[in-house]
């Protein structure tokens, strides 16, 4: 059995980037769906899985522990991502029932190893880390729990649901695999999403100029004309990962009809973006956003981003996290399809 230090990749993935990004705002509860017979949504229910409630208090020492880990590895000035942070949380918790009901366990050394690996990452000694856990409110014993369940949920994803699929595939697979799972658990949020704050849907979107990976400058506008999907990424975003076969698949069958997808990272360099890229077998177009400055102005505020921008390059969809095929057989008929005058 190995352990990950991907077992954090959905943690980090849900941290904002900038010390100038803040939280998104808290989420009101929603109405109570009659068709399923779930109660309605209280201020001490943040989901149901089938009819067994997620409590708050659950969902705040999980965030906790979200909290913690982004302090010790993310860079100063990070903020979670509520909605991704509670959905990556939800994931874990799912994995861990399918984990459980398999007779699949993780041993205390896999966990020991993997709070080995944080803290030597993080360069935190014992001091700092229980400067951290003070911090978030949460004590040795419940960071030790909320840990055990993460690599209890990553270890039974990477070893067992998706040992043996092509490295090139498993991003698609994941998601069909958490699909199965919401559907098998009747996952149902009872929170509204945080509301998205940033570039809206009828703006014309903004110019910038960036570095592709071969050192040649790109302007959005170069693109006019085209439909245009501008992917906000990074190397160590899970979620960021999984879509990017289905965004490799949809460049392959469309642009002959005129769709570009154009990947930003995020504040890395050319190296490990090559690298990840090739790993990949991903052909788009990338640039990099080193110092942030087009995340700032396109407000991104959590990883992956996506915008889907039209012929005429007016903004026409929003997306925070990952893209699913529903979406993009969706959203693409509707940027190709507005034609300049």
């Amino acid at each position: 059995m190995s352990v990950r230090l991907g077992v954090l990749a959905a943690v980090l993935c849900a941290a904002l980037l900038g010390a100038g990004c803040r939280s998104a705002p808290g989420a009101a509860p929603s109405q109570s769906d009659a068709a399923t017979g779930v109660p309605a949504a209280t201020g001490d229910v943040v989901a149901y899985l089938g009819n067994e409630p997620v409590r708050a208090s659950q969902w705040q020492q999980g965030r906790a522990y979200a909290e913690a880990t982004m302090t010790l590895l993310a860079e100063p000035g990070a903020r979670l991502d509520e909605h991704a942070v509670l959905q990556s949380y939800l994931e874990d918790l799912m994995l861990a029932k399918a984990a459980a009901a398999a007779g699949f366990a993780v041993k205390p050394a896999d966990v020991d190893a993997e709070e080995q690996h944080i803290l030597q990452v993080a360069n935190a000694g014992a001091a700092r880390f229980d400067e951290v856990l003070a911090q978030v409110g949460l004590t040795r014993p419940a960071w030790r729990a909320e840990l055990s369940r993460a690599v209890l949920a990553s270890t039974y994803l990477e070893d067992v649901l998706l040992s043996g699929v092509p490295a090139r595939e498993r991003g698609a697979r994941r998601l069909a695999i958490l699909d199965e799972l919401r559907r098998t658990y009747g996952l149902r949020v009872v929170t509204e999403p945080p509301r998205l704050e940033g570039a809206r849907a009828g703006d014309q979107a903004p110019d910038f100029t960036l570095k592709d990976i071969d050192g040649k400058t790109v302007h959005l506008s170069d693109l006019a004309g085209k439909g245009v999907i501008l992917n906000f990424w990074a190397t160590w975003c899970g979620p960021c990962r999984q879509e990017m076969p289905l965004l490799q698949q949809a460049y392959a069958r469309h642009r002959d009809e005129g769709l570009v997808v154009l990947g930003v990272d995020v504040g890395e360099q050319k190296e490990a973006v090559q690298a990840f890229l090739q790993s990949l077998g991903i052909t788009f177009p990338a640039v990099l956003d080193v110092d942030q400055e087009t995340s700032r102005v396109f407000r991104v505020y959590g990883l992956p981003s996506t915008f889907f921008i039209d012929r005429k390059g007016v903004i026409h969809y929003v997306l925070v996290g990952p893209a699913d095929q529903a979406l993009l057989d969706r959203e693409i008929p509707a940027i190709l399809g507005a034609a300049e005058n």
